[in-house]
């Protein structure tokens, strides 16, 4: 509810604010899955993909925010889930 919540204050104001809720991923945060074969292969199962993703995806998301062609989009959340 932050992102709606937040959006709705800031857009009078002319500022947007999209969410990002990004999916597994090679960072240090999931380092468990990816480094044990089981856990990752458990984890790769679960994405459409079949993988998980990496770092430059999800920044690629967060970078397609910012630009002007999702002027538009605020007070939502974007997923980078893989599926």
């Amino acid at each position: 509810m932050l992102t709606p919540t937040r959006s709705r204050a800031a857009a009078p104001h002319g500022v947007r604010v999209p969410g990002l809720a990004p999916g597994a991923s090679r960072t240090p945060i999931d380092e468990s899955p990816w480094r044990d074969p089981v856990e990752r292969k458990d984890l790769d199962a679960k994405t459409p993909r079949g993988r998980i993703g990496e770092r430059e995806e999800i920044a690629s998301m967060a970078v397609m925010l910012v630009f002007d062609a999702a002027s538009y989009v605020t007070g939502t959340t974007g997923s980078s889930m893989a599926g």
